[in-house]
């Protein structure tokens, strides 16, 4: 998208540097560039003004009921995050996600795997645990709390099994899908994945809903040529456990059994 948007910029840049200015063709044409550096800023104030008006009224010391409208909003962000960055998502045995409401987990390395996630699972009422220093961000900080992400500090352990029983509420109540990535922070090592914590069981256990079992591949590696490059990336379902399926296991080994699919998966 970026690409795209540049050589519309600069066409039009180009185009108008012609038409108003008398000089040698070299000059128009970096004229012309500036015109279309220029328009391509523009494109960005306007869609991230458009969020910063529309997020004013969120008070960050309250919660919400859910809204389709900054549902679609959140979703329009994230679709224009990845193809600004130019990313291509391949999506395996998407069929096996259930349509009843689910707790997904999946490996975690890079800033925008929910948004890879959320994009393949946009007809969802889904939403993710975060980390606290996201909905301090401008505008995407608003946005997350006021779609109920749920805020966890991974330092206040009380705060954090609130914030988990809330996300029960939502699922029991309000039918939201919650996702979590169980390694707790990205993982920047070179192990293809970190030990996972088990939060998320709390949820299944509470909610006994269906567990989805994902894996992200090359994600961490978007960051390589950002704006200049296709970036092809994987989603991979891998299984769904049901309640009566992982209610008969202990937290260990639903934890562990997960934690090896996920790893396999990662590496194949």
């Amino acid at each position: 998208m970026f690409l795209l948007i540049l050589l519309i910029d600069l066409i039009i840049g180009i185009i108008i540097s012609i038409f108003s200015f008398n000089l040698d063709v070299i000059y128009e044409i970096l004229i012309g560039l500036g015109f279309g550096a220029a328009l391509l800023l523009v494109d960005v104030l306007i869609f991230f003004g458009i969020l910063f008006i529309f997020t004013l009224p969120i008070k960050k010391n309250k919660r919400y009921k859910y809204s389709k409208f900054y549902f679609r909003m959140f979703n329009r962000y994230e679709r224009f995050g990845l193809r600004l960055f130019n990313v291509h998502v391949k999506v395996v045995n998407k069929e096996i996600v259930p349509d009843e409401p689910f707790i997904l987990i999946s490996n975690h390395r890079s800033n925008i795997d929910s948004f890879v996630i959320d994009k393949e699972l946009k007809n969802k009422k889904m939403v993710f645990a975060a980390k606290k220093s996201l909905f301090s961000i401008p505008g995407f900080g608003k946005l997350i709390w006021r779609n109920n992400y749920l805020y966890l500090t991974r330092e206040d352990e009380r705060k954090d099994y609130k914030e988990l029983v809330y996300g029960v509420e939502l699922m029991n109540n309000e039918n939201y899908s919650i996702g979590i990535f169980p390694e707790g922070t990205r993982n920047f090592t070179d192990e293809p994945l970190l030990p996972f914590l088990k939060g998320y069981l709390l949820l299944a256990f509470k909610t006994k809903k269906p567990l989805v079992i994902s894996c992200l591949k090359d994600t961490h590696k978007v960051n390589d040529k950002l704006f200049f490059k296709r970036h092809n990336v994987t989603l991979e379902f891998i299984e769904v456990l049901d309640y009566e399926k992982y209610s008969q296991m202990s937290k260990d080994d639903i934890n562990s059994y997960a934690e090896k699919l996920v790893k396999e998966c990662f590496i194949k």
